[in-house]
């Protein structure tokens, strides 16, 4: 029934990123920048991402979480993705000691 149409997971990848920053910006909660021109170019609004921790497979599954922000490079291309997350599970607990490079 579906077999002509488009389907999202078969266009999903997976990218392996560095932390930018990581910063509080209120209480347990957290802006994290990361470097991903892949995704930041291809950003559209309302779209969420599957976060997982490198190396962790506590939690197993990643977490989906809306993009809150694109940023461009010095030279004007996208290349930066913002997530806001507050801290309350196995991911985010561990997410919010990330720090940049990392």
């Amino acid at each position: 029934m579906y077999s002509d149409s488009v389907c999202f997971a078969d266009q999903a990848t997976q990218h392996r990123v560095p932390v930018v920053f990581n910063n509080q910006i209120a209480e347990n909660t957290f802006r994290l920048r990361f470097e991903c021109p892949e995704i930041a170019q291809g950003a559209t609004p309302g779209q969420f991402l599957m976060l997982r921790l490198a190396n962790c497979d506590e939690p197993l599954i990643g977490r989906p979480s809306a993009m809150y922000e694109t940023e461009v490079d010095r030279h004007g291309h996208p290349t930066f993705v913002d997530v806001v997350y507050v801290v309350g599970g196995k991911l985010t607990s561990r997410l919010c000691k990330f720090t940049a490079g990392q």
